[in-house]
């Protein structure tokens, strides 16, 4: 009996560490060939700005994020919303832009992070929560515009210019197989998986066996990764 308790604790601690390793090693991908590119570029990285961090590949641009400090995550944002700012829109999308611009806080991009006694992470996720509400309920935005905007690292413009709305990119679990478990890409606790509005899509927490990871993920990547898009209805099959 005791040998299967301890095996179940085993387990449960697993699923919430991920691939996190020990606190005293440096951290930022579950891939260890990346993990290990960042851990020998890390003086380089520490120079980066948004512009730099665009020419890598997906693969490596989370794992960089990570590698941050927190001024330079919030940087990355700035930039991109005031790139976001001077495109197409009227007065009262360009107020509402603004108005996230403005309030852009650095303590909002460190993890586990208290001031004064409050976790700043809880004051910027009902900041975003009623910014994205009134942004899709009064303004009239689509989920994936929302999400071109403050989940998409990169700007994109239609010729017009025009910010592109993020296409839906949910996965079917029945008819993918990979080798491995991998990375996981989303999180359960700012889940962007469903753009369309069929309720179909979610974030599925551990799918695959995915192995988690801290930040990188969520709305301006500041939620752990901890699952894979999937649609849901035929997951749960």
């Amino acid at each position: 009996m005791k040998k299967i308790q301890l095996y179940i604790i085993f387990c449960f601690a697993f699923a919430i560490l991920g691939c996190q390793k020990d606190s005293k090693t440096h951290f930022y991908s579950c891939d260890d060939d990346i993990n290990n590119w960042v851990i020998e570029n890390e003086s380089e990285i520490e120079n980066m700005s948004r512009t730099d961090l665009l020419l890598y590949n997906n693969d490596y641009q989370r794992p960089i994020f990570r590698a941050f400090t927190s001024k330079q995550r919030l940087s990355c944002w700035k930039d991109k919303l005031n790139e976001v700012l001077v495109l197409q829109w009227d007065t009262n999308e360009r107020l509402h832009i603004y108005t996230l611009l403005k309030n852009l806080d650095i303590n909002w991009f460190v993890e586990n992070n208290y001031v004064n006694g409050l976790n700043p992470q809880i004051l910027r996720d009902d900041f975003i929560k009623n910014w994205i509400e009134k942004g899709i309920n009064e303004i009239g935005w689509s989920k994936g515009l929302v999400h071109s905007m403050i989940v998409c690292m990169e700007t994109n413009v239609s010729d017009n210019g025009y910010l592109i709305e993020s296409v839906e990119k949910v996965e079917n679990s029945n008819s993918l197989k990979e080798s491995g478990a991998g990375t996981c890409t989303c999180s359960t606790a700012s889940d962007w998986c469903n753009l369309g509005g069929d309720a179909l899509g979610s974030c599925k927490e551990h799918a695959d066996n995915c192995r988690a990871s801290t930040m990188g993920c969520g709305t301006l990547w500041t939620f752990s990764c901890n699952g894979k898009c999937r649609l849901g209805t035929i997951y749960d099959l």
